[in-house]
C-alpha cells in the first residue's frame, strides 16, 4: 500500500522550483531565440516581425521544446507528492494554482495583442474567453496554452481517485496512464507512422487523453513513490522501461527538426537534456535539506512561482519587444537578452501582483462553497436521523 505520509512530504522540494524555471527558460529561448526567425509561421515570428535571426544559438535553442517534457515530468511528480487524501482540498489547490495564473496572463497577452491589433484567426474577444475557459481544442490567445489541458486531465484522474476514496490506486492509474503511452508511441514508431497525423483532431485527441504525453507524468509519480514513499524494485524496474520510451519518443519528435534531419545524432540532445533534468530532480529530493540550508528560500520559490506566467507571456512580451527593437540598429544578441529579462520581469511582477487578488477571490468563493455544502450535509444528515428515529417510547 502506498505510504500516504512521508516525512518528506511536509518538507517544500526547493530543487523543483529551480527546475521548473529552468523547462521554463529553455521553452521561452526556444521561441525567441530560435522560432522567432527559423519558423516564419509560428507566433513568436509573427509577433516578432521577424526582424532579428540568431542563427549562432541555433546549436542552443532548437532543442528547447523539451522544456514541455520536463514540466509534465515535475508534474507527475509534484501532483502526487501533494494529492493528500481529501477530494476538495486537492481540488482547491489545483484551481487556486491553475487559474489565476492563467487568467492574469490571458489578460495581459490579451491588453498587448489589442494595443498593437495583432490580426488572428478568430476576434480578439472571443479567443479571450476560449484562453479563459480553458477550452481544451485550439485556437487560444497564444500557443502555449495547449499544455494546459493535458494537465487538466491529469488532474482529473488524480481526483477521481480522491473522490472515491481510492488514492491507494494512484501506482494503478500511473502505470495505466504510462502503459497506455508506450502502446500509443509503439503504435507511431513501430507500426505506422502515420497511424494519428500530428496535428490533426486525432492527434489531439491523443494529447488530451494522456497518450502522447502520459509516459512523462507516470514516471514523474512513480519516481515519487520510490523517492518519498516506500521504494520498491519492481517499481524501479517500471520506471526504467518507461524512461526507455520516454527517451525514443523524444528522439522520435526531435527526427521532425531540420537540424536533425541534417545531422541525425543531434536528437540525443534533448534525449540527454530530458534524462539530465530526471537525474537532477531525484538528487533535489536526495538532497533537499542540504540545498534548503544553501538556497534563498524567498528568492527560489519566487522563481517557482513565476515559471506559470513565465510560460505562458513569453512569446507575446517578447515577441513584441523584438518587435518594438527592429529597425533601431541595436545588436541581435542585445535585443534577445532584453526581450528575455523583460519577460522574466513580467511574469515575476504577474506572481507577485497581479496572481494574488484573483487567489484570493477564487480562495472567497470556494470556502463559501465548502461551507454551504458542508450545512447542507450537516442538514441532511439531521433530517435523516429525524426520519430514521424510533418514537420515544414513555
Amino acid at each position: 500500500m502506498l505510504n500516504s505520509t512521508p516525512a518528506s512530504r511536509r518538507e517544500a522540494i526547493v530543487g523543483l522550483d529551480l527546475a521548473r524555471f529552468f523547462a521554463a527558460f529553455l521553452v521561452m529561448f526556444f521561441h525567441l531565440a530560435y522560432l522567432s526567425w527559423a519558423m516564419p509561421t509560428s507566433s513568436a515570428a509573427k509577433l516578432s516581425g521577424g526582424g532579428f535571426a540568431f542563427p549562432a544559438l541555433t546549436s542552443f535553442s532548437w532543442f528547447g521544446w523539451v522544456g514541455v517534457e520536463i514540466f509534465f515530468l515535475l508534474s507527475g511528480f509534484v501532483i502526487s507528492y501533494s494529492a493528500g487524501t481529501n477530494a476538495f482540498a486537492f481540488f482547491r489547490s489545483r484551481v487556486l494554482r491553475l487559474l489565476p495564473g492563467a487568467w492574469a496572463s490571458a489578460t495581459i497577452t490579451a491588453l498587448i495583442l489589442l494595443a498593437i491589433g495583432y490580426e488572428q484567426s478568430m476576434s480578439l474577444g472571443e479567443l479571450y474567453l476560449r484562453t479563459m475557459a480553458f477550452l481544451p481544442i485550439g485556437p487560444w490567445l497564444d500557443g502555449v496554452y495547449w499544455t494546459l489541458s493535458i494537465e487538466i486531465t491529469f488532474y482529473a484522474l488524480v481526483f477521481g481517485l480522491l473522490v472515491f476514496k481510492r488514492i491507494d490506486r494512484l501506482e494503478t492509474l500511473l502505470i495505466t496512464i504510462g502503459t497506455a503511452s508506450t502502446a500509443f508511441w509503439f503504435g507511431i514508431i513501430a507500426l505506422d507512422p502515420n497511424l494519428v497525423e500530428p496535428g490533426s483532431w486525432g492527434w489531439r485527441g491523443a494529447e488530451i487523453a494522456l497518450l502522447t504525453d502520459g509516459i512523462f507524468f507516470a514516471i514523474g509519480g512513480l519516481m515519487w513513490m520510490n523517492l518519498c514513499g516506500r521504494p520498491s524494485r519492481r517499481r524501479w524496474a517500471v520506471i526504467a522501461a518507461f524512461v526507455i520510451v520516454a527517451l525514443v519518443k523524444i528522439a522520435h519528435q526531435a527526427a521532425d527538426d531540420p537540424q536533425v534531419i541534417t545531422s541525425p545524432s543531434l536528437s540525443l540532445v534533448p534525449t540527454t537534456l530530458w534524462l539530465a533534468a530526471l537525474l537532477l530532480m531525484i538528487a533535489a529530493v536526495r538532497a533537499n535539506r542540504w540545498l534548503s540550508g544553501r538556497l534563498n528560500p524567498n528568492a527560489v520559490r519566487a522563481l517557482g512561482l513565476a515559471t506559470y506566467p513565465l510560460y505562458l507571456l513569453h512569446t507575446t512580451i517578447g515577441g513584441v519587444i523584438l518587435f518594438a527593437l527592429k529597425g533601431t540598429g541595436i545588436q541581435p544578441l542585445i535585443a534577445l537578452g532584453i526581450a528575455i529579462i523583460a519577460s522574466i520581469l513580467a511574469a515575476l511582477a504577474t506572481a507577485r501582483y497581479l496572481e494574488p487578488p484573483i487567489k484570493r477571490a477564487l480562495d472567497y468563493g470556494l470556502t463559501s462553497c465548502e461551507r454551504l455544502l458542508g450545512r447542507r450535509s450537516d442538514t441532511h444528515g439531521a433530517e435523516r436521523g429525524q426520519t430514521n428515529a424510533r418514537p420515544a417510547r414513555f
